[in-house]
C-alpha cells in the first residue's frame, strides 16, 4: 500500500542572496548577556527574504532525503545523556547541557567527517 504525502504552502525565511555577500560572507557574533558590547558595533551581517514555497509531510520516507541534494537529512542517533530525566522539576542541569552538547557535537563531527563542531544553542521546549 503506497504512503499518501501530504502537501501544503507555507512561507519560510531564507538568506538573501545579496550581493554584499560577494565581498564579505555572511555572519552572526553570539556572546554571553554578560559581554559588554559596543552596540554601534554590528553583530551580523544577515539579510533575510520570505518565499512561499510547498510543505511536504516526509513522514515514512525520511532515508530518501540527502543533505547533499536537499540541504537536510534524517539523522537518527539515541542520546546516552539522560537529559530529559532532569525536565521533571527544575530541568536540565548546566552539566546535563553540556554533556548533551558534546554529545551532538561528537555525533556531528563524525557524520560529516568534519574537522570541528560547535553546538551553539540548545533549546527545551
Amino acid at each position: 500500500m503506497a504512503t499518501k504525502i501530504y502537501s501544503k504552502s507555507g512561507d519560510i525565511v531564507f538568506l538573501q542572496r545579496a550581493p554584499c555577500y560577494e565581498k564579505e560572507k555572511p555572519y552572526l557574533v553570539l556572546l554571553p548577556d554578560t559581554v559588554d558590547v559596543d552596540p554601534s558595533i554590528p553583530r551580523h551581517n544577515l539579510l533575510f527574504e520570505t518565499h512561499r514555497v510547498n510543505l511536504t509531510d516526509v513522514r515514512g520516507h525520511e532515508n530518501e532525503y540527502r543533505i547533499d541534494e536537499c540541504g537536510f537529512q534524517y539523522l537518527h542517533h539515541e542520546t546516552s545523556v539522560r537529559i530529559l530525566l532532569g525536565l521533571q522539576g527544575g530541568g536540565p542541569t548546566l552539566a546535563d547541557v553540556r554533556e548533551y552538547k558534546a554529545e551532538t557535537e561528537k555525533t556531528l563531527k563524525s557524520f560529516f567527517n568534519a574537522v570541528h563542531v560547535v553546538c551553539y544553542d540548545f533549546r527545551v521546549s
